[in-house]
């Protein structure tokens, strides 16, 4: 009680004299040292006042108290600023009015209600003054020790929860929030520092109350925080340093807490508890490490082709994203080390994300290592996705036979899908607007867009590329033996040999016979690998489609080029069309019969036409018809003879496929 009177007395009579004096005159050391014993008084008064309140006071509402006394610590610490001297050293007022205040208001609250006024009396007695010599770090430290010694006091007494809990929650949020104002601050490393163990010592008494989720989480928020004190805030940019070292920080505290402590701790509520809490801050380590790339984007130097991101950062960077690599890999694996609990149809959603960390990983590397991406492998980057590509089909074979399919599917997917980006890339060039945005609001991702500008644009390679796919195809078609994959690796190594009858010079329009019966052939085998499965209508269909491109466009070359100016040509045409018929007398199909009969009639008749018109060869339509009347006649005289057996013939004919 005389403690409080003292302090009271002080209080009130600091301000008086500030009233009296003139605003430009400086405030007599005495009475600064006496608004200092004044605040230090009262705080001991108010720690006096917490026992008394827990255990004398009734239940009733002293708010009125603790609302005046903050009130006027509050006015007193505005007042006994010094305006005309700033260096002024101020130190040990603002710790004593941060315990004073705390004393009070504590005192006044003690069952547990008004935490507000606490928390703003401690966050204005905080900042009144001007930042001392000392810099203000004992302030957050001061806190954390008086919210650590009320989880001590709480856990020794009975029902101590009930009071101690909303009153830490007070000082704890204040006292967070003045080491976060420390941490990033511009004092010394050590003083910056004390903003993490502030945070630390709110972790400990969180666990001392056994809140084992908030005491998991504010040890968390303390490993970034340490990541946000340690870069020197003169280093340009700050930020991108503190990103950096911020996602390291929560990707350790995601492998700590899943790996490491749950197997240290002997508590089982403990070990779920940090289990629960890494678990989810394993969103926010992905989430960290997009926004740590992003930042980069923004910052990237296309003069050093690089960000001014340090090397310890860079490489600090690289480790964390081979560390979220590693953890998918192992969710997936291993369902015990899943903190999620996926259902195995769900886990290989980890493949899909371990795979997202590793193209992050090279894009951090291009971003901060350009070295790396130097020489002439990098003009043949799309070479280098289809040898990825194959390693990672090999893998998704290695894994199935091993029988964890949760690898292998995924894996599969991603290998098949792997070609098409170089594939796609070949006709991506990106405009000129994209570049100049690039060049004036993200310049990081111009050495992305350069790969796909500078990329040469040779149908030798891009027939390399598409026969690279189709062979990748064929073997996943002959290791599941599956026709959809054939197909799918015939039109690939279809679309390179087109590919290089364009790098030769070998237009479509000039010479379509060589363009258009690969894939007929394609179409026609297609047909006879699955024609138990279709229909009739559907299988004929197939049937004269493939037949009919290829006489078809083996006739078109032939007038294309012009009739009679190549003796080849038709010659092609008429052993195609005696082939086909020859082919659907032995395989019984009246397409390749009645189609080849027919383009072998135009064959004939384009011949005549030439040596009787262009060539003014009249006798040659005397003998033509003369040839064309004997055949009519013999094909009569062979009905009339043999009737029954032409009829027979007919209807077995009608019979084929």
């Amino acid at each position: 009680t005389l403690a409080g009177l003292l302090g009271v007395a002080a209080l009130v009579g600091v301000p008086l004299v500030r009233l009296f004096l003139s605003p430009a005159e400086p405030l007599p050391d005495e009475w600064v040292e006496l608004g200092r014993w004044g605040w230090a008084a009262l705080g001991l008064a108010g720690w006096a006042g917490v026992g008394y309140a827990n255990r004398r006071l009734p239940p009733a509402r002293p708010h009125v108290v603790g609302v005046v006394a903050v009130a006027a610590g509050v006015f007193a610490a505005c007042a006994v600023r010094p305006w005309d001297e700033p260096g002024r050293s101020l130190s040990f007022h603002t710790m004593a009015a941060v315990w004073a205040v705390a004393g009070i208001a504590l005192a006044a609250v003690a069952r547990g209600t008004w935490v507000v006024v606490l928390a703003v009396g401690v966050a204005a007695a905080a900042v009144a003054g001007p930042t001392p010599p000392v810099g203000r770090w004992p302030v957050p430290l001061a806190l954390a020790g008086y919210a650590l010694v009320l989880a001590l006091v709480a856990r020794t007494a009975r029902s101590g929860r009930r009071w101690a809990v909303p009153s830490f929650a007070a000082v704890g949020v204040t006292a967070a929030a003045l080491a976060v104002w420390v941490a990033v601050g511009h004092g010394g490393v050590a003083e910056r520092l004390a903003g993490p163990l502030t945070i630390g010592l709110l972790a400990v008494g969180l666990g001392v109350l056994e809140l084992r989720v908030w005491s998991a989480i504010t040890g968390a928020v303390g490993l970034v925080l340490t990541a946000w004190a340690v870069p020197d805030p003169d280093i340009p940019p700050v930020w991108l340093h503190r990103s950096a070292w911020a996602f390291v920080a929560v990707v350790a505290a995601v492998a700590v807490g899943l790996e490491g402590l749950p197997r240290i701790l002997r508590s089982p509520a403990w070990a779920a508890a940090v289990r629960r809490v890494a678990g989810g801050l394993f969103p926010v380590a992905a989430a960290s490490v997009v926004t740590l790339l992003l930042q980069q984007v923004l910052v990237f130097d296309p003069v050093t082709r690089r960000t001014p991101l340090a090397l310890p950062a860079v490489l600090a960077g690289l480790g964390g994203i081979a560390a979220l690599v590693v953890l998918s890999f192992r969710f997936a694996v291993t369902p015990a080390a899943d903190p999620y609990r996926l259902p195995d149809a769900r886990r290989g959603g980890y493949v899909y994300l371990a795979e997202l960390f590793l193209v992050l990983f090279f894009v951090h590397v291009r971003l901060n290592l350009p070295e790396v991406f130097v020489g002439q492998m990098v003009r043949y980057w799309t070479f280098l996705v289809m040898l990825l590509a194959f390693v990672w089909v090999g893998l998704a074979d290695l894994f199935e036979r091993r029988r964890a399919v949760v690898l292998a599917r995924p894996m599969r997917r991603t290998g098949v899908l792997l070609p098409l980006i170089p594939l796609v890339a070949f006709w991506a060039k990106p405009p000129a607007g994209v570049l100049e945005f690039a060049d004036a609001r993200a310049p990081g991702v111009r050495p992305f867009l350069g790969y796909l500008e500078k990329l040469p644009q040779h149908f030798d390679a891009y027939s390399g590329l598409w026969l690279l796919a189709g062979t990748l195809y064929g073997l996943i078609a002959l290791s599941r033996r599956s026709f959809g994959w054939a197909l799918l690796a015939a039109l690939a190594a279809n679309a390179g040999v087109w590919s290089l009858l364009a790098h030769t010079g070998v237009s479509a329009a000039a010479h379509p016979q060589v363009w258009v019966i690969p894939l007929a052939l394609i179409v026609l085998v297609s047909e006879h690998v699955n024609r138990r499965e279709l229909r009739a209508d559907v299988a004929a269909g197939l049937r004269y489609l493939g037949v009919g491109l290829i006489y078809g466009s083996s006739a078109a070359d032939l007038f294309i080029a012009g009739v009679g100016e190549t003796w080849w040509l038709p010659v092609v045409l008429a052993v195609l069309c005696l082939g086909g018929m020859l082919t659907g007398i032995l395989l019984r199909v009246r397409a390749f019969l009645f189609l080849g009969a027919g383009f072998l009639a135009l064959d004939v008749f384009a011949m005549i036409w030439h040596a009787a018109v262009d060539r003014a060869h009249t006798w040659v339509w005397y003998a033509s018809g003369v040839a064309l009347g004997a055949v009519i006649l013999a094909l009569f005289a062979v009905f009339e003879k043999r009737r029954n057996d032409v009829l027979a013939v007919v209807d077995r004919v009608r019979q084929w496929d």
